[in-house]
């Protein structure tokens, strides 16, 4: 009935394997893992082998990004519903197969997404960027999800149609961090696929530096940009991210926001790396680095 396809990329999966096969043995469901290793160094794909020999396990020649490797998981997988999982997540819920498998029974929906949440201890402060955001503006219960689906749609915990993929499928474009999910909720919303969203949440116990988590903005905006200039694209995007909408709502103010861009952002930078800063700061930050990445990204 379900197939449970994680891509894996520099991380050791073996506890959440061992997770997953105890719900399924405990409430006999029916379930295949698929799991497709992303070009991972030989340290990670050593330790991970010896928990996947049983299981559909593919390693590709080369890191050619998540969408790469969840489409291969698509192609890999047999049964009608697809469960996608992040390969750092902790499942802390002994039932959380189960309430998929239930509602699949009940509801066929085309999509279903479980959800996220954080510890909530802060972390040291050299990570409390990722832990910050995360908390604040992922870690949504799922009925502020539902007031818009498609906009909450998150990559790291949803289970989907297999037939979804006969006309969506994830971006391979898209190679590095970010937005790829934007662009699959909008793909869903343009398709009008159903989408519940329920309270089965996955833990996120991010270790990210403050630092690694700019690099990853900075990644996410670039993909940001090279979508919005897709034709046919961009109001969908406005639309869907609050960041486009309030640049668009304040496009008057751009040239204000390049000339403070060259002094405040090494400024702004220099306070969220050490851990210093409100997420208003953070927001600041993405709105005048769009602006100063939008005339160098090609």
């Amino acid at each position: 009935m379900l197939s449970i396809c994680i891509p894996i990329y520099n991380c050791d999966v073996r506890n959440l394997i061992r997770t997953l096969e105890q719900q399924v043995r405990s409430e006999s469901l029916a379930c295949q893992f698929v799991l497709v290793d992303d070009g991972s160094s030989e340290e990670y794909r050593r330790l991970n082998r010896s928990a996947l020999d049983s299981h559909k396990y593919v390693e590709l020649p080369a890191n050619g990004g998540r969408a790469a490797a969840r489409n291969r998981c698509v192609e890999l997988a047999t049964t009608e519903y697809l469960l996608f999982l992040d390969a750092d997540v902790v499942i802390t819920s002994p039932r959380f197969l189960c309430r998929y498998v239930r509602l699949i029974t009940a509801h066929q929906p085309d999509v279903i997404c479980g959800g996220r949440v954080y510890p909530l201890q802060p972390p040291a402060r050299i990570h409390l960027l990722r832990w910050s955001y995360g908390s604040a503006r992922e870690a949504k219960d799922p009925t502020s999800r539902q007031q818009w689906p498609y906009d909450s749609f998150m990559t790291n915990n949803f289970v989907v149609r297999k037939s979804v993929f006969e006309t969506i499928h994830f971006d391979e474009t898209l190679r590095h961090y970010g937005h790829e999910d934007t662009l699959f909720g909008i793909e869903l919303k343009r398709e009008n696929r159903t989408i519940m969203h329920i309270d089965n949440p996955v833990f996120k116990l991010d270790q990210e530096t403050n630092a690694d988590f700019l690099e990853k903005t900075t990644q996410a905006l670039q993909n940001l940009i090279r979508l919005e200039r897709r034709p046919g694209l961009r109001s969908d995007l406005i639309q869907s991210v609050h960041l486009l909408r309030f640049n668009a709502q304040y496009r008057l103010a751009k040239p204000l926001l390049t000339a403070l861009g060259w002094m405040l952002i090494p400024l702004l930078r220099f306070f969220l790396k050490r851990g210093y800063f409100t997420l208003r700061m953070f927001d600041l930050y993405r709105l005048l680095l769009l602006e100063k990445l939008r005339k160098k990204t090609p």
